[in-house]
């Protein structure tokens, strides 16, 4: 794999997210989720944890750590970084997977579409798991927004709550990079 994308974060997580693969402004910054919907996804993370007075290790990574330019990872190379996946999945020892993406959640969970699983806590090897939307269908769609911080707040709280994420949004969006 030429264009590979390395994971980062500590052992044994507070929460391990796991996105589909890394686009292109992940690889140009040689960082998991280094570009806006990352970025998005991570300061969305730090402020529901500011806001609920959480300290949390966070680990990122994707379930295909290469870069396929301009397409989709294949089935044989999802097959092919599924093995890879869950040996890190316990290596590290996350206490709560957040499954970002329809392709992941597929794979992790054996799932048709990601409705099936967003919004309801499950489990993967034992270790609690959320599936939500990915950061760049988030850019995409902000009305999605907060479901996605439902979903982070239910995976951290076991529920969801009634707040609105408006200030949560406020707040991420309030980098310059975020025009969309």
């Amino acid at each position: 794999c030429r264009f590979r994308v390395h994971k980062e974060g500590p052992l044994a997580p507070d929460i391990m997210v796991i996105g589909e693969y890394p686009n292109s402004q992940d690889y140009y910054k040689k960082e998991q989720f280094g570009g806006d919907a990352g970025t998005l996804i991570r300061k969305t993370i730090n402020e529901i944890a500011k806001v609920n007075n959480i300290e949390l290790n966070v680990h990122y990574t994707n379930m295909v750590l290469c870069r396929t330019p301009d397409r989709q990872p294949s089935a044989n190379e999802v097959a092919n970084c599924f093995a890879r996946l869950t040996a890190e999945i316990e290596h590290y020892q996350p206490k709560a997977i957040l499954i970002l993406g329809a392709a992941t959640a597929k794979e992790l969970l054996g799932i048709k579409t990601l409705k099936e699983a967003r919004g309801k806590l499950t489990t993967f090897q034992g270790i609690k798991t959320v599936a939500s939307y990915n950061g760049a269908y988030i850019l995409k769609e902000p009305l999605l927004f907060q479901t996605l911080v439902n979903d982070i707040c239910l995976l951290l709280n076991g529920e969801e709550q009634d707040w609105s994420a408006k200030r949560v949004f406020t707040l991420v969006k309030t980098d310059e990079q975020f025009d969309a």
